[in-house]
């Protein structure tokens, strides 16, 4: 009866007052145009996308792979879109209607919990207001809004488990609030694992206070919490085995993603109490920010100082309003922050931030390293406290309390204006209801093709950004049924596949692979049709220029193309011209190309094929090595190919020699190189050829290497020996994104003052260090440093500090003479004998700033002992 009577006394105009404030904004917003959310196939076949997600394994993408998180989009998303194509809706409507609803789910939830627990009427709507549109929606809605359903959920679990415990016992009504806890974990768990446990926090923490706050008895607590975690545990189990399965045979994607010291990095209490505190809110690429509304919350100081108040206000109430169940919220509010500022900061993280850095480093921290998706717990409380300020205001003015509860409800939307100026979409990511009709045309064409072959579609992006809109994921895969590969920014299938598709896809885009092994290498790949997307915007990941791309694929020998759309020039955002060689060396008479053609491969062979043993080949390399062996006439596609580090396995000679005496041919190459490897990017992935043994000077968190050979040591990689010096290393060189060998440690001691060590680029440069072992002992009372002479040198070290086997250090100042050959004699005062010199960057010429974006690394060209 009381449970009954707390639903009845929710407002119906409060639900009227939070549902048009969730749907009228979002349907005024953009009418017509789609945006890239979640998962693009959700709009263009969503049938197609459920079919695909029943099974682990999907041939379509990435030469074959185990499927992440696709089974999650089978309830509730699916089905969602499903029906709403069924029933004619057009999607951008279906969108703002899913976007709208995940809103007011929220607030709905939070007008129920403010019931459930007692709070004033008149302070029940500024709460729900307060949580459901904060500014923590922006970080998803745009993009990303499957994140939002525990967030959306998180007040119902909450209410469910607090009647849950006030109807105790095993039989009758003790089951049927944690039926409808698991009720509501099935409608919003299955998309992400980590929002979900981070959410799920909230009512765990609250049947703990309960306890502390002798509400309920321990047993009867466990009673509770056992029943709720059983049926939910029931109606998980569907997505939790796809999850065992994708981490058991598919491979390791949390590596491959976003880094723990990227999430932190943004995590700030500060930034977290207002509601933001996200990595991914603040960055962009070259040409847009990635959340475009998150522009004023960095730059408008009436919005900064609305949430740092609001936030102020919400602490207040928690503190000293008249807040039932108080420790309950309080308790979500430390532990809701704790989680979610986690290591930050990471340059002197505390003994709790410090916890952190090392569970991220097992591979349960990784899954869970998107720590400030536990906002939703702060959120709450936050919200809880606003709703007690507003009851004890209410109570001092009994007569004007609809006044004040509205007066709060005009403030608080304020902080989330995006929603009522219709720009809380990212620009960049919005398209037309359908794609253009020559995609269509051409992706029919592609499944009129054999498909006992896969399509290839080049060149490879971060994501899918064409010339009439952003959708993420590229949308071929999603019109067709034919098998399909492209270079992503994610690694899919099996590490060696990943490998190969990368090697290809990176000398076809800087343009070294020879046109004419385009074909064999397709046949190898069991590719019969080349789909060249020409429409990209080409410009924001810094692909291959479509005109001399188009040149290149044409003289492969391949069929003549198929085109769709009328040729036009790809002519890039004049903000960033991207002039480059390739733009340079194109012929000026080149053809524009159309926005798709296809071209088929002659004599495809079959994805799924026999192939003799007569003569196989034995390649000691990786990927890269095979393209290149394809490129010289070593390797027929009709070969059995073989990897030297997988027949050697366990150090097992018996496998090789029996197929050396078989006839195999053995072919030796450099390519499996003992290198870093990162995945900011599709081009610039793999770093400098290291020494056997290396060990970084600091951990590179964004370096994360496929285990082509898994139990291979260096003695089955190529490396680099330096001669005259034991090693040659830094802190870091090039920039945090990509990898530039060029401006590695070694170019420092190389006797060319054209080339250099730099490091830093975009980022603060104190604290870099390049480290020198020499081969023996040395006594000298001077050192020659010589600072780059090429490329970007408007930024330079002008405080060094030196340090001589450890220990004996000395601070130098850096003058002209470092910036010109032969570069600045430093002397040390007296000779001194060392066999370690490590040079640290103490400052540069610009000193501390807000933001390097812009700016060049420093280092230096020559170092001269």
């Amino acid at each position: 009866m009381e449970a009954t009577a707390a639903r009845r006394r929710v407002s119906r105009w409060h639900l009227a007052l939070v549902g048009a404030l969730a749907y009228v904004p979002l349907l005024l917003t953009e009418p017509g145009r789609v945006s890239a959310d979640t998962k693009s196939y959700l709009t263009l076949d969503p049938g197609r996308l459920i079919e695909r997600a029943r099974s682990m394994w999907d041939p379509h993408i990435g030469l074959g792979t185990v499927t992440h998180q696709t089974l999650g989009y089978l309830f509730p998303m699916g089905p969602y879109y499903w029906v709403m194509e069924r029933l004619g809706v057009p999607d951008w409507l279906a969108q703002r209607l899913w976007l709208g609803t995940l809103v007011f789910a929220a607030g709905a939830g939070v007008l129920w919990l403010a019931r459930v627990i007692g709070l004033p009427r008149a302070a029940a709507l500024p709460m729900a207001v307060a949580y459901a549109f904060g500014p923590y929606v922006l970080h998803y809605a745009a993009r990303i809004s499957a994140i939002l359903l525990p967030w959306a959920g998180l007040p119902w679990m909450i209410g469910c488990a607090a009647l849950a415990l006030r109807t105790p016992g095993w039989r009758g009504g003790g089951w049927k609030w944690p039926a409808r806890f698991a009720l509501v974990v099935a409608l919003v768990g299955s998309v992400n694992a980590t929002s979900l446990l981070l959410a799920g926090l909230g009512p765990v923490l609250w049947i703990v206070a309960e306890v502390v706050d002798r509400r309920v008895g321990w047993r009867a607590a466990l009673g509770t919490a056992a029943r709720i975690g059983l049926l939910t545990a029931a109606v998980s189990t569907w997505w939790i085995a796809g999850l065992w399965a994708q981490g058991r045979y598919g491979v390791p994607i949390l590596r491959y993603t976003e880094t723990y010291e990227a999430v932190a990095g943004a995590s700030s209490s500060t930034e977290l109490l207002r509601g933001l505190g996200y990595w991914f809110f603040y960055g962009g690429d070259r040409v847009s920010q990635w959340v475009e509304p998150s522009e004023p919350y960095l730059s408008s100081l009436p919005l900064i100082a609305l949430g740092f108040a609001i936030a102020a206000v919400a602490l207040t109430g928690l503190a000293r309003g008249p807040l039932p169940r108080r420790r309950s919220f309080v308790l979500m509010l430390v532990v809701g922050l704790g989680v979610a500022v986690g290591a930050h900061p990471l340059s002197s993280p505390s003994a709790w931030g410090r916890f952190f850095e090392v569970f991220v480093e097992t591979t349960s921290g990784q899954a869970m390293r998107s720590t400030p998706r536990a906002a939703p717990l702060y959120a709450l409380a936050l919200a809880a406290g606003i709703g007690a300020v507003v009851a004890w205001a209410a109570a001092r003015v009994p007569r004007r309390a609809t006044i004040v509860s509205a007066g709060a409800v005009v403030v608080l939307a304020a902080q989330l204006p995006a929603l009522f100026t219709g720009d809380v979409l990212t620009s960049s990511l919005l398209r037309d209801e359908s794609v253009p009709e020559h995609w269509q045309q051409a992706t029919a064409a592609m499944d009129a093709g054999d498909d006992a072959t896969r399509v290839y579609e080049t060149p490879g992006s971060d994501f899918a950004y064409y010339r009439w809109g952003g959708t993420v994921d590229p949308i071929t895969p999603g019109l067709i049924e034919r098998p399909y590969v492209a270079r992503e920014l994610v690694p899919y299938g099996g590490a060696g596949t990943a490998d190969l598709l990368n090697a290809l896809e990176d000398q076809l885009q800087v343009g070294v692979l020879d046109p004419a092994a385009l074909a064999d290498l397709a046949r190898l790949l069991g590719v019969g049709t080349i789909a060249t997307r020409n429409d990209l915007q080409f410009e924001r990941f810094l692909l291959p220029q479509p005109r001399a791309f188009w040149e290149a694929i044409r003289s492969a020998g391949l069929a003549e193309p198929q085109a769709f759309g009328a040729p036009a020039p790809n002519e890039p955002d004049p903000r960033f011209p991207l002039l480059n060689e390739q733009a340079y060396n194109v012929a000026a008479a080149a053809p524009d190309p159309p926005p798709v053609a296809l071209l088929d491969v002659p004599e495809p062979r079959a994805i799924a094929r026999a192939v003799g043993t007569q003569r196989p080949v034995v390649l000691a390399g990786s990927g890269e090595g095979i393209v290149d062996a394809v490129q010289a006439g070593l390797l027929h596609p009709d070969r059995l190919v073989a990897y030297a580090a997988t027949v050697l396995e366990d150090v097992d000679r018996s496998r090789l020699d029996a197929l050396l005496a078989d006839g195999a041919e053995l072919l030796v190459t450099d390519s499996n190189r003992r290198a870093g490897r990162r995945w900011g990017s599709v081009s610039s992935n793999i770093g400098y050829t290291e020494q056997a043994g290396e060990e970084p000077l600091r951990e590179d968190p964004q370096d994360n290497r496929l285990d082509l050979f898994p139990g291979a040591e260096d003695d089955s990689s190529t490396v680099a020996e330096l001669t005259g010096v034991r090693s040659v290393q830094a802190t870091s060189y090039g920039n945090p994104v990509s990898y530039t060998p060029e401006d590695r440690p070694a170019n420092a001691l190389d006797g060319d003052p054209l080339t250099a060590w730099r490091a830093g680029a975009f980022v603060d440069v104190r604290g870099e260090r390049l480290r020198i072992e020499l081969a023996e002992p040395v006594t000298t009372d001077r050192i020659t440093l010589l600072q780059p002479q090429t490329g970007s040198v408007v930024r330079f070290v002008t405080q060094a500090r030196l340090r001589f086997d450890g220990d004996d250090t000395l601070s130098v100042s850096l003058d002209d003479t470092s910036r010109t050959a032969p570069g600045q004699v430093v002397e040390l005062g007296e000779a001194r004998t060392f066999q370690v010199l490590e040079i640290e960057v103490e400052q540069s010429n610009y000193g501390v700033l807000p933001s390097y974006s812009a700016l060049p690394g420093v280092g230096f060209a020559e170092v001269v002992i």
